[in-house]
């Protein structure tokens, strides 16, 4: 994280309020006081190639990326507010839902770091739509 924490304190670049505050509070769900007792170690395994794609996307920004990440963010947000309110919930589901949303990060911010399986906008939303199908009937 530190190398994220460094690129995000470079806020000199127009347009930063979006990414700042959004990978702020990645880093904050990612590394929560309880995150190792909370996610498995399968899970854990793709914590550095999440990582990494925030330093790609910090990157990207700064040479003249802006315009698209607030592009690709605009269809991201609401897909991650869906995941803030359910990361808590015991369920399963929820939590295959959450992590489908960091993997839609690498693969809308840092493509090149490749997701272990597809992963899109509509995939997602297709997944909070069942979800929350479920979670009405429970």
């Amino acid at each position: 994280t530190a190398d994220a924490r460094k690129l995000l304190e470079q806020r000199y670049v127009k347009g930063w309020e979006h990414i700042g505050p959004d990978i702020d509070g990645q880093l904050r769900t990612l590394f929560s006081k309880e995150f190792l007792r909370e996610i498995n170690s399968e899970q854990l395994l793709h914590f550095p190639r999440y990582l990494k794609a925030i330093v790609l996307r910090i990157s990207k920004a700064q040479t003249g990326g802006m315009e698209r990440d607030l592009e690709l963010y605009q269809a991201f947000r609401p897909l991650w507010q869906n995941a803030l309110s359910v990361v808590a919930s015991p369920d399963s589901i929820a939590a295959q839902y959450r992590w489908m949303v960091e993997e839609l990060r690498v693969s809308l911010f840092a493509q090149e770091l490749r997701t272990p399986t597809p992963v899109s906008v509509k995939r997602v939303t297709k997944a909070w739509e069942q979800l929350e199908n479920n979670l009405r009937t429970t």
